[in-house]
């Protein structure tokens, strides 16, 4: 199909790339690029994929705008929170590029929906900020025989690298095991210019995918420090044979398998015990005198208040009262549930509270 004269001129500097023209902005027309996360990578990852004029962009999502996420999730504005994020990245890319198609899939990607996910899909951005959930698109990625980008960012740094199917290794091949405890972008901070620069490395291998043109960051992790303004690509080239899902003697052959899905979950991963949990609402309601309320977030977060009574998560757990009930918080939930899980191996009676200090703050005024 001939290119309109608003899409020549709209798409006018690729046209004079030799490396692109009008050949190579067909091939951009006719691809489908499926973005996980729209979030501060996702989000800017979309905006150069869609003024790139990549005819259709899949977008999984479940979360909505909050005012938190203004400080580096630049396709958001103030007038989106409250929104569902998919709702506003549909608005706002239809509004950048009429001529790109998006395909909202709302709702968390599982093991049970992803493969059937990714099919329609050319290429893959993962822009999640879970360990849990990369694995995840990790492994069904390589069963799915599909390439995708990996990218994470926390505080000032961030690491890219791109996954071809039998051409180098993966994720696992690099990190092994999901980390368990691993710190999160709300727990640690996070610049938002990091983000803007990663998620635009990644929309930039997808184009060169897409197009067939430069080198990939296949069998290379490229890292940058916005402090120093480092930056290393590192030579990865091999996959590790031992590795459990691309390598010589694959253990996970299918997402859904008992002892492989329990990876994927961030409240209990591998055979840890899940979690003892409690919500705001019931701890509130029977919190009694001699309950221990700890918050385990770091400094620079607790500096703007905390749920009134609670203490510091000590360095040295290991003195804490054993004929106590104890209860942790962190910003999101995660850290929380990792701390308690350990002083639960330890005969505790600890409980993690669902969705960390985020979830206290979105209580009532009447029931806090």
């Amino acid at each position: 199909m001939p290119f309109t004269t608003e899409e020549q001129q709209r798409y006018a500097r690729h046209f004079v790339l030799r490396e692109i023209g009008p050949d190579g902005q067909e091939k951009l027309r006719s691809s489908k690029v499926l973005v996980i996360g729209a979030g501060a990578l996702g989000g800017t990852a979309l905006l150069y994929l869609a003024a790139a004029g990549v005819g259709t962009l899949g977008v999984a999502e479940f979360d909505r705008v909050e005012l938190s996420n203004l400080q580096r999730q630049t396709l958001y504005t103030a007038s989106d929170v409250g929104r569902d994020k998919l709702d506003a990245v549909v608005a706002a890319i239809r509004e950048r590029n009429p001529y790109v198609t998006v395909v909202p899939h709302r709702g968390r990607v599982t093991p049970e929906t992803l493969p059937a996910l990714l099919e329609p899909y050319d290429f893959v951005l993962d822009c999640t900020d879970r360990f849990e959930t990369k694995f995840l698109i990790n492994d069904a990625c390589v069963l799915g025989r599909k390439p995708y980008c990996h990218a994470g960012v926390l505080r000032f740094e961030g690491q890219v690298l791109t996954y071809l199917p039998g051409k180098g290794p993966c994720l696992r091949c690099l990190l092994g095991s999901v980390p368990t405890g691993a710190p999160t972008c709300a727990e640690s901070g996070v610049l938002g210019a990091v983000t803007g620069v990663v998620g635009s490395l990644q929309a930039l291998e997808a184009v060169k995918y897409l197009l067939g043109v430069g080198e990939l960051l296949v069998g290379r992790v490229f890292r940058f420090d916005g402090l120093t303004m480092e930056v290393r690509v590192s030579p990865f080239p091999h996959r590790d044979p031992d590795c459990p899902v691309c390598g010589e003697h694959p253990t996970v052959r299918s997402l859904t398998a008992s002892g492989v899905r329990e990876q994927y979950d961030p409240a209990g991963c591998g055979t840890e015990e899940p979690a003892r949990e409690m919500d705001f609402r019931t701890f509130l309601r029977t919190r009694t005198e001699s309950d221990l309320l700890l918050d385990a977030r770091e400094d620079g977060l607790r500096k703007f208040g905390g749920i009134p009574g609670s203490l510091p998560y000590p360095a040295d757990d290991g003195g804490l009262p054993t004929d106590r009930r104890i209860f942790v918080y962190c910003q999101t939930g995660e850290k929380s549930a990792s701390l308690v899980r350990r002083l639960a191996s330890r005969g505790l009676d600890a409980y993690n509270l669902t969705g960390g200090f985020r979830a206290y703050l979105r209580l009532d005024d009447s029931t806090s």
